[in-house]
């Protein structure tokens, strides 16, 4: 019976992975990136438009480019029809098990052991229910990790660690622990460190489950590699300690990963796509510091915002009438130099996206002005960081155990491969498009 472990390794750049790899003498990402190659790609072109990861995973999982699919932002996973990756396989009589996958809906029950979504799919629910317990913390901290608040950050502290507190999960805990204050000792305790350390704790529950449930196809996403080069790739080869120290909390949960395989089990890792060193190139981002205050007080009322993983937010409205009135007012909002503060959309009548469209540095006397309004920039929003990578159309697949073959493939076109495999027990002969020979 076939089975796949699908490692979804956000965003990483193989030069980079090996590079650091050899600093540090690790061996199991190189291990992974040994294995036969395949290049991919996508139509999409420009970020925060196509070129990001909440679109090119759910091209992944979908089978479907994204002008078919739709979708444009994270947290858009209750307007997803398509079935996803395992949803058919399920429908074939495969179970499978996925964990922290972004941007995807569960879908229909059916095979399902286990699935957990990312942190900023807030119409997902984790299954089994008893993980939500778990998700408390990395859901808050990842929407307001520049001010968690000190009794909001408490309660979900609390209740994750709640999830703990049967003996059978103190193995899992105290592994964590461990790792945790390494992380501390190596880079401060800070939300960077957290963040990364989450995909560890991740990584062990969601291997606790595979090994109890043996699923036939288990997916994992992992944001941490992302996440540093983002924030921490400078130029040339002296390494910020925050990205090393991503890099080796990776390779230590790809060692558990391969430990977890069986002896006909096949593998992917992808990462939709590369990212590259843009170190010095000035690409600012800022992010509201209270997504719901910053509402608030940029004059919005009514509202329940949905913060995304940058600096951008879905805010709910309970009827058109306010969702109207909230886009009105944030279209007149400006700097004081007259350039836009907000990029803004509509797909839902009673719903807006909103997404700071600033990317150039904001002089510290900068104010807001629009209707009625008249703040501070540095009282609502706060420099995150000067980027260091920036997203590619160019993605790597590296795979074990099932013929795929050099590529380039769009993204669009994994899911049928994986679908392939469980339907024919192999994929080998399997004739495939390529990008050369179908039409963008």
């Amino acid at each position: 019976m076939p089975k796949l472990l699908l490692i979804e390794l956000n965003e990483f750049n193989p030069d980079l992975i090996l590079d650091v790899s050899r600093k540090l003498g690790l061996k199991n990402l190189p291990k992974l990136l040994a294995l036969p190659h395949c290049a991919t790609t996508t139509q999409d072109e420009i970020e925060h438009q196509g070129l990001d990861p909440w679109v090119q995973w759910a091209n992944v999982h979908s089978g479907l480019p994204s002008h078919q699919h739709g979708v444009r932002r994270l947290g858009d996973t209750a307007r997803q029809t398509a079935p996803q990756i395992w949803n058919r396989v399920a429908a074939m009589g495969y179970s499978w098990a996925a964990w922290g996958v972004m941007n995807a809906p569960r879908g229909d029950m059916q095979g399902c052991k286990l699935y957990v979504p990312d942190p900023w799919s807030y119409d997902e629910r984790a299954t089994p229910p008893q993980l939500e317990t778990l998700l408390a913390l990395p859901r808050h901290m990842a929407t307001h990790y520049l001010d968690p608040g000190a009794s909001k950050l408490l309660l979900s502290t609390l209740r994750s660690a709640s999830y703990f507190l049967p003996p059978s999960q103190w193995p899992i805990a105290a592994r964590f622990a461990a790792k945790l204050l390494s992380g501390i000792a190596a880079c401060g305790a800070n939300v960077h460190t957290f963040a990364g350390l989450l995909d560890y704790l991740g990584a062990l529950v969601f291997l606790r489950e595979k090994m109890r449930s043996k699923p036939d196809l288990s997916v994992i996403f992992l944001n941490l590699v992302a996440h540093s080069q983002h924030h921490f790739w400078t130029a040339g080869r002296d390494y910020d300690q925050r990205l090393l120290y991503a890099i080796r909390v990776a390779d230590a949960i790809v060692a558990l990963l391969l430990e977890s395989l069986d002896p006909d089990e096949a593998v992917i890792c992808m990462n939709s796509m590369r990212q590259e060193n843009v170190a010095g190139r000035g690409f600012f981002v800022y992010r509201q510091i209270d997504p719901d205050r910053t509402i608030n007080r940029l004059g919005v009322a009514g509202g329940t915002v949905q913060q995304c993983m940058t600096n951008e937010s879905h805010i709910l409205f309970d009827t058109v009438q306010e969702a109207d009135a909230a886009e009105q007012q944030l279209r007149s909002l400006t700097l004081g130099d007259g350039s836009p503060l907000l990029f803004l959309e509509r797909d839902h009548p009673t719903k807006v996206f909103a997404q700071i469209c600033i990317d150039n540095p904001v002089p510290p006397d900068a104010r807001i002005v629009g209707t009625g309004i008249d703040v501070a920039f540095y009282d609502l929003f706060a420099l995150v960081c000067e980027r260091t990578g920036a997203h590619t159309q160019t993605g790597d697949l590296y795979y074990k155990s099932i013929d795929i073959g050099p590529g380039p493939l769009f993204n669009h076109q994994i899911g049928d491969l994986i679908v392939d495999h469980f339907k024919n027990g192999t994929h080998r002969n399997a004739v495939v498009e390529t990008v050369s020979n179908q039409e963008a």
